[in-house]
């Protein structure tokens, strides 16, 4: 596979800039499937994410008890319940985002329409992933119309190809090769590969080792899917800006002791300093 460098994924970012005829629909709108009870912050930091990465309206479908969570947490957010969730037009979407926390009876069913009818741009974490391995979803995800970014952590990564493998690129491409699809594994020195190339990420340190981290990351890839960049450069810009403004607030404050709202408030100024700097 090609090795991509930095410089490339930083060009490829470019594509976030808006133009001054932009509005919050053309700025690139996600719908995220996201957050349950007890893990109702799953869902804020993903959209927290998006927004902060971007994207000019941002849907969460959730839980009917989890709404009031995000809206108050977020209220730039908006939300739709879960038990709506059939009459959505999924195609309206630039981005969708599927995963984070979202532990529900239907998100089988809901998944499996997705993979059927989208056909715009998919990134699927955490939830999303384990639905795929327990039930088997692999051809669906092959035969998908949509462009898909999947972010394993190594644990998640061995439930998918069914084997725990070391090490990590081999194990980056058994994921590809399960699911020929954009594949991002989390971890120290985060990898993206999608059979044709693949980027070896260097920003990022130990403060990102908090819960909610991995949502904010997912809701930033899809804010950056959503501006028309493709899997697998906006998993690459992904990782590297997660990990920059996780370096910027390590300077500022202290790797220990981070939390996740606070590495979102540092995204936009990782984005002045590669686009506007």
């Amino acid at each position: 596979m090609e090795i991509v460098k930095t410089a490339s994924i930083i060009d490829e970012l470019t594509k976030l800039k808006r133009n001054r005829k932009d509005n919050k629909r053309t700025a690139g709108r996600v719908l995220i499937f996201a957050g349950s009870f007890g893990m109702a912050g799953a869902g804020v930091m993903c959209v927290r994410g998006a927004l902060r990465g971007g994207a000019g309206l941002v849907t969460c479908c959730t839980s009917r008890d989890v709404i009031p969570i995000i809206q108050i947490s977020v209220p730039q957010g908006m939300c739709k319940d879960i038990e709506e969730a059939e009459a959505i037009n999924l195609n309206e979407y630039d981005a969708i985002a599927f995963g984070s926390g979202f532990i529900l009876d239907k998100n089988v069913d809901i998944l499996r329409r997705i993979l059927k009818e989208y056909r715009g741009k998919l990134v699927i974490d955490a939830e999303g992933l384990n639905i795929i391995a327990q039930n088997n979803l692999f051809d669906s995800v092959k035969s998908s119309s949509a462009d898909i970014v999947i972010t394993p952590h190594i644990g998640e990564g061995a439930r998918l190809i069914g084997e725990q493998i070391l090490d990590r690129e081999k194990a980056l491409k058994a994921l590809i090769e399960k699911t020929d699809s954009s594949v991002l594994l989390k971890g120290n020195n985060t990898l993206v590969g999608n059979g044709q190339r693949i980027y070896k990420n260097e920003t990022g340190n130990p403060a990102l080792a908090t819960g909610g981290s991995g949502d904010v990351l997912t809701g930033i890839i899809a804010a950056f899917m959503a501006r028309g960049i493709d899997g697998f450069y906006a998993a690459s810009g992904g990782a590297f800006v997660h990990g920059r403004a996780a370096d910027l607030l390590a300077k500022e404050k202290c790797e220990i002791g981070m939390s996740t709202k606070d590495l979102t408030e540092k995204i936009p100024y990782v984005l002045r300093e590669l686009l506007y700097s």
